[in-house]
C-alpha cells in the first residue's frame, strides 16, 4: 500500500477513535442549556443609579423597567417599599405589544420633598412568573433634590495644631440657594466639604459634626465639631464672624477621646461676584499637614 495512503488511513482511525472516546467517558460534562423565559421576563438593569436626583421644578419622575418577551403587550405587577409617603408609585406597569421598555412613573411634591433629603424606595417584579433568571428583578434607590450652592468667596483656612497644622490657600466658600444660613468650604483638609451654619442675624457660626476624611492608624477616623456641641455646653461659647473672617470654635475628636479645641479661621482674601464665578480659575494651594504628635485626651462627653 502507499505509504501517504497508509498514513491518511491511520490518522483517521485514530480520530475517529478520540472522538469516540470524548463522546462515551461517563466523566464527560453534559450540556445544560440556557433556561427558556416562558412569561414577561421582565427585570430592571443592574447598572440603573443607587441614587436619583429630583429636578425641585417638576412633580415625576421615570424609572424603566425592561422585558424579554416583546410579542405581546403585558401587564406586570409590582411590589412597592415606599415608607416615607411622600412618592406616589404605581403598583403596575404595561408594555405595549413590541415594546422592550417601559417607564414607571412616579409622583411627588417638590415642596414637600424639600432639598437635600434623601428617600429609599424598592420596586420589585411581584409574580416570579413575570420574572427572569438573567436579571434583577429588584430595584432599590434613593430619590430626592440635591440643595444647590452658590460660590461667593476664596480664602485661607489656618489650623491651630490642634490635630493638623498648617494653612490652606485660595479655597472657595459656597453659599446654600435654599437656605442662607447653610455655607461649605471645599476641598478642606484632605479634601472633603467643610459646612457649618451662620446666623448674619447673631454673627452665630455653628461647625457641623461631620469628618475630616483623615483616618488615624490607632484611634480611627478623626471628625470636627464645634466644640460646644461636642461638650453639650453652651457657655465654651461659639464661632462668629467680624471682619471678613469666620472664627470656628471647634474640637478634633475620635471614638476615644479628643485631640485638642481652639480657634480656627477662614479668612476671604476675595469676594466673587454672581457674574465672576463661571469664568473665575481657583487654584487651592494645600500646605495642611498633621500635627507632629497626637496627644489624646478623655472624652468630654
Amino acid at each position: 500500500m502507499n505509504m501517504k495512503k497508509t498514513y491518511i488511513m491511520q490518522m483517521s482511525l485514530a480520530s475517529l477513535f478520540l472522538l469516540n472516546g470524548v463522546a462515551c467517558t461517563p466523566d464527560a460534562e453534559d450540556y445544560d442549556p440556557a433556561e427558556l423565559v416562558d412569561g414577561v421576563g421582565a427585570y430592571f438593569l443592574s447598572s440603573a443609579p443607587s441614587q436619583v436626583d429630583l429636578d425641585g421644578t417638576a412633580t415625576t419622575f421615570s424609572v424603566a423597567i425592561n422585558r424579554s418577551n416583546t410579542d405581546e403587550a403585558g401587564t406586570v405587577n409590582l411590589n412597592v417599599t415606599e415608607e416615607s409617603g411622600l412618592f406616589s408609585v404605581p403598583t403596575s406597569v404595561t408594555f405595549n405589544a413590541g415594546e422592550a421598555t417601559a417607564d414607571i412613573v412616579i409622583s411627588y411634591d417638590p415642596v414637600q420633598l424639600g432639598y437635600g433629603n434623601y428617600y429609599p424606595i424598592m420596586l420589585a417584579v411581584a409574580d416570579e412568573t413575570s420574572q427572569t433568571p438573567y436579571a434583577p428583578a429588584e430595584y432599590s434607590f434613593t430619590a430626592g433634590i440635591p440643595q444647590t450652592w452658590s460660590a461667593i468667596a476664596i480664602g485661607n483656612y489656618t489650623y491651630a495644631s490642634l490635630a493638623f497644622s498648617g494653612m490652606d490657600e485660595g479655597l472657595t466658600l459656597y453659599k446654600n440657594d435654599q437656605d442662607p444660613t447653610r455655607y461649605k468650604i471645599e476641598k478642606w483638609c484632605t479634601g472633603v466639604d467643610f459646612c457649618f451654619t451662620y446666623d448674619e442675624a447673631t454673627g452665630q457660626v455653628v461647625v457641623d459634626d461631620q469628618t475630616t476624611g483623615y483616618v488615624d492608624s490607632t484611634n480611627g477616623e478623626i471628625f470636627i465639631v464645634e466644640t460646644a456641641v461636642y461638650v453639650g455646653d453652651p457657655s465654651f461659647g461659639y464661632g462668629y464672624y467680624e471682619d471678613g473672617v469666620f472664627n470656628f470654635s471647634v474640637i478634633y475628636y475620635v471614638s476615644a477621646g479628643y485631640f485638642g479645641y481652639g480657634i480656627e479661621t477662614f479668612d476671604i482674601t476675595e469676594e466673587l461676584l454672581p457674574t465672576e464665578v463661571s469664568t473665575k480659575s481657583v487654584s487651592a494651594t494645600k500646605r495642611m499637614v498633621l500635627k507632629d504628635s497626637l496627644q489624646l485626651y478623655p472624652a468630654l462627653r
